[in-house]
């Protein structure tokens, strides 16, 4: 099904955007999805090496083979030819019996080829001496060794090494302690430090080759020596089954293919994500080499050696999916025997059905661990005969089942997707539809994996009513108009894609339709055209909009509501689009629809700015104006989250100071308490979770608002009398740490569940022993700090370094330091009371300078507002200014209070200010307008707002830390 739009509707309207969340039944967790490593290094050349003193005398306890042959001068072509079968794009360069410099010359001359990717070193060694306890094996017929550290070093690159020689897990326990060389070397060992290669009867000499580059036949040799006794079967010609390894409808192929299956799903089943990732999804050679590895781990202790890897695996020779595979091979056997003594025919084998109803009961079953059979269903895909029901069970898999999407992305299932969508979609759209939907609907980031360019068009044929082969439901149109605008959003290759497939003409067609088709169709629209000139100029030139307004008066509120959204996406500034919509809009009932027409007016308001704040001001204006008449109605509205849109409360979307302030009244209320040995100086509210952070002295006190949990941070190396300056939460990409400065002038970044030591510290100041205080400020787009005293400095926390030494323009310290959350600039207060605003990225630096418009009063807070080019300043004294940055000649509005008042804090986003002083903090509008008092036994001596909520901190000189806000909160 495809998502509700009651709920997509609900989060338009509070964020402006298009938000397709995902189902409640399936909580995403994106840390759990491996993706591994986004550029990841393949494996595209190998070297083989191979070191044979006495070829003779070492092959014949083995039936005279290496490599399967009998001949040494076939070793060669041999083992090449079992690599090409692993992977048919792999160069390979065979060596015989190498010197040291020799091998040295082909791996130095591989580095200019290989780039970054990894190259694969081979060596089958057998009669030359054993390696040393000093980490060297021998190589060449002279026996001169070489290590493991001078062939990465040789390479220059990332290594797989394979040793197939006695004592060969000596290499990984000698390895270097070099951290580049631990992390670029990958190593298989046939066998421990202290183990001896053994022959397999009627085998190969080189068994641990064997089982990585032919696993079949060493899987069908080592179960005919292990179980054909007990079966009664001993004839060499059951391992020699007919057919090609590429051929799945032969014996050979199929019994390769549930092979591949099973060992897959063992790795699966017994390693963690990250591990599974790494060596069995980052690269096709390396995944089909330990795949076959697990073989060898079961196969080789009956031999008397335990392979080895670097980095180590644990052991899976003993996992019970193996009995699985032991029952596959006595069936084959079976089979085998029969049609050598009777000439029966061959059947195929149950395997793949039998698993496919394991799946299914396990989906019915509703077990919350994740599905062994999984990798299993992924092989089903590769089958014509499977492929519709493998299909249908994903559908179901990934539609109800938690953490569903981020098993399929670690599988990697997504090739296999669209090489169907690609080939088979007719056949097969509606379960793709299905598996498509529900993994964008939880990750936008898959849309990539799925090569628009050559699958849009493939999607859109689901709409083509002229194709007797496509016969697409309801429910599959929609399921792909959803794909679709999933692919749009903000994508402009898809948007550019989309036009060029006609897709506006086929929306339009479609708004006809049935309902949830008629929404989704608009929603596409509105995604298409959404930050897209282009496309708007297209769909105007086709008249796309004309019937999204024509959907305002659609039977379904689910429907309007997704007109207003797609055309609150076209009309931006465009005022008549706008008085047309409202028109349609008065008269709504459903209140999706009326808080999704504030999103809509609101593109409208923030692109003519000058006009709004006219009609403001004119009654007249305020009366014809529909738009106004509209919003006027609205402002009573009956259901309350209308109204708080309406009102912006500053949670949202930045609010604007300008207009009417005074029809906001901020009612503040305790929340809670908590009291303090001492009285805090310095306060910050978490703007992403109920915890706040208290400064006494040198000291940081953590609290959660929640909980009684607490941290307390101390400044180490710090002077006795080091006081805590400035105080605040930063948000960047990855978490909120806790921004302080210090009266010493250090800069301290704190992680909020850790108290050991600070996340980064350094000076910002120069002098030893500063006179003026450290104010700090926080860039959160460039994510930079502003550290001002007598001087002012520019720190780039992602480079750690300082960028720029900022010219102050005066010999006052700075009092007050403030950053716009819109672009660069941001605004210095002085003691003097004059402001400077700097934006670094002009050869001037600073842009403009605002006079002190109460002469000797230093600026205690300020408020740079990126929307309306105004700068909010609070004075000692009481006394407040707004100034328009362009012209700050003039205030925009001035007053004065309590002149006693010595603390003050001005909101980000709303029109609210607070004067703290020794009768307690009283708030007011922008206007000087009182709205509320809040009496205290002490006198305040710290008060911050949060950034975002109505909710304001105050801490009094009893050591009483109170909590206000506008909504009545158990936080304590």
């Amino acid at each position: 099904m495809v998502i509700d739009f009651i709920r997509a509707s609900e989060l338009l309207a509070r964020t402006g955007h298009i938000i397709l969340p995902d189902k409640p039944s399936i909580p995403h967790r994106p840390e759990a999805v491996v993706r591994g490593d986004p550029n990841p290094c393949k494996i595209v050349q190998a070297v083989l090496v191979l070191n044979f003193k006495h070829f003779r005398q070492t092959t014949t306890a083995a039936g005279g083979q290496i490599c399967w042959v009998k001949n040494e001068n076939e070793v060669d072509g041999a083992l090449q030819q079992q690599y090409t079968e692993v992977n048919l794009n792999l160069r390979k360069k065979t060596l015989k019996n190498p010197m040291p410099e020799e091998l040295r010359r082909v791996c130095s001359g591989l580095h200019k080829k290989i780039a970054n990717d990894r190259v694969l070193l081979h060596f089958v060694s057998r009669g030359l001496p054993e390696p040393a306890d000093v980490g060297r094996f021998a190589t060449g017929r002279r026996a001169r060794t070489v290590s493991v550290e001078d062939i990465h070093r040789w390479v220059g690159s990332k290594v797989l090494l394979v040793l197939d020689f006695s004592r060969a897990g000596l290499m990984i326990e000698t390895l270097g302690d070099g951290r580049k060389l631990r992390d670029d070397t990958i190593i298989m060992a046939a066998c421990r430090k202290d183990e001896e290669l053994k022959a397999c009867p009627n085998g190969p000499a080189d068994l641990f080759t064997s089982c990585l580059t032919t696993p079949l036949r060493m899987a069908l040799r080592y179960h005919l020596i292990k179980s054909g006794p007990m079966l009664g079967m001993s004839d060499e010609r059951l391992v020699d089954v007919p057919g090609r390894l590429s051929q799945r409808p032969t014996m050979k192929g199929e019994l390769n293919w549930i092979l591949t299956a099973i060992l897959d799903a063992i790795a699966w089943d017994s390693f963690d994500s990250e591990t599974f990732g790494r060596f069995y999804r980052q690269d096709a050679v390396m995944a089909s080499l330990f795949r076959n590895f697990l073989l060898a781990d079961r196969v080789m202790p009956l031999f008397g050696a335990h392979p080895m890897t670097f980095p180590a695996l644990k052991t899976c020779a003993y996992h019970h999916i193996w009995q699985h595979w032991d029952y596959v091979l006595d069936m084959a056997f079976t089979q085998r025997q029969d049609q050598l003594q009777f000439g029966s025919p061959v059947h195929p084998f149950p395997f793949f059905e039998q698993q496919m109803k394991a799946f299914e009961v396990w989906l019915s079953g509703g077990v919350v661990s994740h599905p062994q059979q999984l990798p299993i269903i992924l092989q089903t895909l590769l089958s014509p005969s499977y492929r519709m029901r493998a299909l249908d069970l994903l559908a179901k898999f990934t539609a109800d089942v938690p953490n569903a999407v981020d098993m399929f992305l670690q599988l990697d299932m997504f090739p296999y997707l669209v090489k169907i969508i690609k080939t088979g979609f007719k056949r097969f759209a509606s379960p793709l539809l299905k598996i498509c939907t529900n993994v964008l609907a939880v990750d936008l980031g898959c849309r990539e994996l799925l090569q628009i360019d050559r699958t849009w068009p493939h999607f859109q044929k689901t709409f083509d009513t002229s194709d007797p082969k496509m016969i697409a439901s309801d429910e599959d149109r929609a399921n792909a108009l959803f794909i679709l605008a999933r692919l749009l959003q903000g994508h402009p290759e898809a948007q550019r894609i989309a036009r060029e497939q006609g897709f506006v003409k086929v929306c339009m067609n479609l708004l006809l339709a049935a309902p949830k088709i008629r929404q989704w169709s608009l929603l596409c629209l509105g995604c298409y055209w959404e930050d897209n000139v282009e496309g708007r100029m297209h769909a105007d030139s086709a008249e796309a909009h004309e019937l999204v307004l024509m959907a305002l008066d659609d039977d379904v509120a689910e429907v309007r509501a997704a007109a207003v959204w797609a055309m609150s996406t076209f009309v931006t500034a465009d005022f008549d689009w706008s008085i047309r919509m409202t028109w349609k809009v008065a008269a709504e009932i459903n209140s999706t629809v009326r808080k999704l027409y504030l999103v809509a007016i609101q593109q409208v308001v923030l692109h003519r700015l000058a006009e709004i704040r006219r009609l403001f001001e004119n009654q007249a204006m305020q009366v014809s104006s529909p738009i106004m008449r509209f919003l006027n109605v609205l402002r009573k509205d009956p259901n309350p989250p209308v109204v708080a849109e309406l009102k912006l409360d500053g949670t949202k979307r930045g609010n604007t100071w300008n207009g009417r302030s005074k029809s906001k009244q901020f009612c503040l209320q305790k929340d809670s308490s908590m009291k303090l040995k001492q009285p805090p100086q310095h306060l910050a509210l978490n703007p992403c979770e109920d915890s706040l952070v208290l400064a006494t002295g040198s000291l940081l006190l953590w609290r959660s608002l929640n909980s009684t949990n607490e941290l307390t941070w101390h400044a180490e190396n710090a002077p006795t009398n080091t006081t805590v300056t400035s105080l605040q939460f930063i948000n960047t990409s990855h978490e909120t740490p806790v921004l302080a400065g210090y009266s010493d002038g250090t800069v301290r970044l704190w992680h909020t569940t850790r108290q050991t030591s600070p996340l980064a510290s350094f000076r910002a100041r120069d002098e030893p022993f500063p006179t003026d205080d450290l104010h700090l400020g926080w860039q959160r787009h460039a994510e930079r700090i502003v550290a001002a005293g007598e001087h002012a400095q520019l720190w780039d926390v992602r480079a750690e370094r300082k960028i720029a030494d900022l010219p102050s323009g005066c010999d006052l310290p700075v009092t007050a330091v403030t950053c716009s959350t819109t672009d660069s600039t941001f605004a210095l207060g002085y003691r003097d009371g004059h402001s400077r605003i700097i934006d670094v990225r002009l050869p001037e630096v600073c842009i403009s300078v605002i006079p002190a418009h109460r002469a000797g009063r230093a600026v205690v807070a300020s408020s740079i507002r990126g929307e309306d080019s105004s700068l909010a300043i609070c004075l000692e004294g009481g006394a407040f200014c707004r100034i328009d940055r362009r012209y700050p000649e003039r205030p925009l509005t001035s007053w004065q209070v309590d002149r006693e008042s010595s603390l003050a804090a001005i909101h980000p986003t709303a029109p609210l200010v607070g004067f703290g002083g020794a009768r307690g903090v009283c708030l007011y509008n922008v206007d000087g307008d009182v709205q509320g008092k809040l009496k205290m036994g002490h006198a305040a001596t710290a008060m911050t707002f949060h950034q975002d909520q109505i909710q304001l901190v105050v801490g009094g000189g009893d050591g009483k830390v109170s909590l206000y806000s506008n909504r009545k909160n158990t936080l304590w």
